[in-house]
């Protein structure tokens, strides 16, 4: 059984409150979109500054004014507090991812991390779709000692080498 809340569509939220961001904001979306987008953007901040609202804005654009859109796909990790962990969070990312892009395939829920994280890359790799993943609480991704974890760090170092058209955009409290 997967722990956590997890959202694969944006709720649309209210965002009006984040005021004087925009050029923020407006290069952020620069960031994601164009010939060559970028395949990770980490926002960092503390608590309460608005990383959270800022994923449902920048979904928001994604989802209403662009024209061409890509698949958008929020990742809700349970707060620190919950102690989720490391592998928690990976494994919570790729149900979300996988079950959006394949047909329920009860062997591969029951695959190991690193089998789902190559069957996910590979399918991200063959899709003529874009795809944005917007996670939120991305300080699970790190060990007890503050940094990337084992298992985080081998998805992550396979993210950024595949040639797909997926971008990931971590919020976090820490990095």
């Amino acid at each position: 059984v997967r722990q956590g809340r997890s959202e694969s569509r944006p709720r649309l939220v209210e965002t009006r409150h984040l005021v004087g961001r925009e050029d923020w904001l407006a290069s952020v979306i620069a960031s994601l979109r164009g010939p060559l987008p970028k395949k990770l953007v980490v926002l960092q901040g503390p608590v309460g500054i608005g990383k959270s609202s800022e994923l449902h804005r920048i979904a928001q654009h994604f989802l209403l004014v662009e024209t061409d859109r890509p698949q958008v796909l929020l990742c809700d990790i349970p707060s620190v507090e919950r102690e989720a962990g490391p592998e928690s969070a990976l494994d919570l990312l790729l149900g979300i991812l996988l079950a959006e892009i394949s047909p329920a395939d009860a062997s591969m829920q029951m695959a190991s991390l690193p089998v789902r994280s190559t069957f996910a890359l590979a399918y991200l790799e063959k899709s003529a779709r874009s795809f944005l993943l917007l996670v939120d609480n991305a300080e699970q991704m790190l060990d007890a000692h503050g940094q990337i974890a084992p298992c985080w760090e081998r998805f992550l170092g396979a993210f950024l080498r595949s040639q797909h058209h997926a971008s990931l955009v971590l919020a976090t409290r820490e990095w």
